[in-house]
């Protein structure tokens, strides 16, 4: 965004009406879906954060949430962030961007050109136009395309593959606002702010913790929950002895020992989603072992949670794809072969036995719950790397953030059954 003249993040104030904002609205229909503004924000080096608004089709505020965005500011009159769509709760569409300042003096109306008076500045109508791609417009595109409730099929996602496989090994996970870091706990927070929030909840394990964000961020928004995010790559939450470098194994297992004493000094987190890589290794003495290792390093680890924490729900790990698959999927795609079917992978080999999972259907504890969402990447044959022209994948074990996202409304249900969020 540029502005006609400089300005100061000092001179931003929503009391006077004196603000920079982008509204969004989807397809060009009547009422906005949001308004994103640059806030004044002391800890921030541009002097800025972003706030993004939820509008009811009235247009009246209903939730504001602050982004974890960075936002940088080249020149006194340039503002500039880079935020994922899923970071708004999008839905998939095109939407047209309107950029503008308001003053009090001339003010903005709905979708109409205004001028830039921030403080000293002449006329600068500008619009801004975003287009996602044609597939993720479809009602059907990712997991809702598997929907048991309400079957969605689209003919014309057959060939799409969003994002390509190129891009996705170079996309991170979905971002969160970092909170203030505990030794080697390093929480961040998603979904609605506390003050909206009904209730907070945790998500805790290793990188496959960290990519099903996204779709936790998609639930969060939906049903008004706050979440902290807790993970750590390579190290599950278990007191088992990961096979990893000594350095890192012993700073795996003192995180492993911090977080329940993290999580006892925040008795508002009630409830706690644990998932890990099935696969992860760990050290044992007999090949035979390892399972049941892991299984009785999960068990142990449940037990060290404080009671503060009144519900543990284990989300059963992701199906693997192969090293082999994203160049299976290039290659379908240039052949114009549909790349979902071309590339499945037999559910056999691709859905492996969770040890967490199995920890916690062997525990007495009444806290202890298990979700999966398998049904969202397999049939009962065959688990596909890319379902409703979403790619699944962005390597052999990790999803990608597009797909991740599409999972939250199923991710959303499967938690609704739950105990712990009002369920059987």
């Amino acid at each position: 965004m540029r502005t006609a003249e400089p300005w100061q993040p000092a001179s931003l104030t929503h009391d006077d009406n004196r603000t920079v904002c982008v509204t969004l609205y989807l397809d060009r229909v009547d009422g906005a879906d949001g308004r994103l503004c640059a806030d004044p924000s002391p800890t921030a080096r541009s002097g800025l954060r972003l706030r993004y608004t939820t509008l009811s089709a009235g247009g009246e505020p209903m939730v504001a949430q602050d982004l974890a965005a960075l936002v940088v500011r080249p020149s006194a009159t340039t503002l500039r962030a880079s935020i994922p769509p899923a970071a708004l709760g999008l839905k998939p569409g095109r939407y047209a961007w309107q950029a503008r300042a308001r003053s009090e003096q001339q003010p903005c109306e709905p979708k109409a050109p205004c001028t830039d008076l921030l403080p000293d500045g002449g006329p600068v109508p500008f619009r801004i136009a975003l287009a996602t791609q044609s597939a993720t417009r479809s009602r059907c595109f990712g997991a809702a395309s598997r929907n048991p409730v309400a079957p969605c099929r689209d003919p014309r996602l057959r060939l799409s593959v969003v994002p390509s496989p190129a891009a996705a090994q170079l996309a991170p996970n979905f971002p969160c606002k970092p909170l203030e870091r505990d030794s080697l706990v390093s929480p961040c927070e998603f979904g609605v702010p506390a003050p909206q929030a009904r209730r907070t909840m945790a998500l805790i394990g290793d990188s496959h913790a960290a990519h099903w964000r996204a779709a936790f961020e998609q639930a969060a928004v939906q049903q008004r929950w706050r979440g902290v995010s807790i993970t750590r790559t390579s190290c599950p939450f278990s007191r088992s002895t990961p096979q990893l470098d000594e350095l890192s194994r012993r700073q795996c297992n003192r995180w492993n020992a911090e977080l329940p004493a993290w999580l006892a000094k925040h008795p508002e987190i009630a409830t706690v989603v644990l998932t890990s890589h099935a696969g992860s290794s760990v050290v044992v003495r007999r090949r035979s072992e390892r399972f049941e290792t892991k299984v009785a390093g999960y068990g142990r680890a449940f037990d060290s949670l404080p009671a503060s924490v009144r519900h543990v729900i284990v989300l059963r790990d992701s199906p693997d794809s192969t090293h082999g698959t994203l160049p299976c999927i290039a290659r379908a795609a240039r052949r114009r072969f549909p790349p979902g079917r071309a590339c499945a992978r037999l559910r056999a080999r691709a859905v492996t036995r969770d040890p967490a999972v199995v920890a916690a259907t062997r525990s007495a504890s009444k806290r202890l719950e298990t979700v999966s969402l398998t049904s969202s990447f397999c049939g009962t044959a065959r688990c596909f790397p890319v379902i409703g022209g979403a790619l699944v994948y962005k390597d052999a074990t990790h999803l990608t953030d597009v797909f991740s996202s599409t999972l939250g409304p199923a991710l959303s249900r499967a938690l609704g059954r739950t105990r712990a969020f009002g369920g059987r």
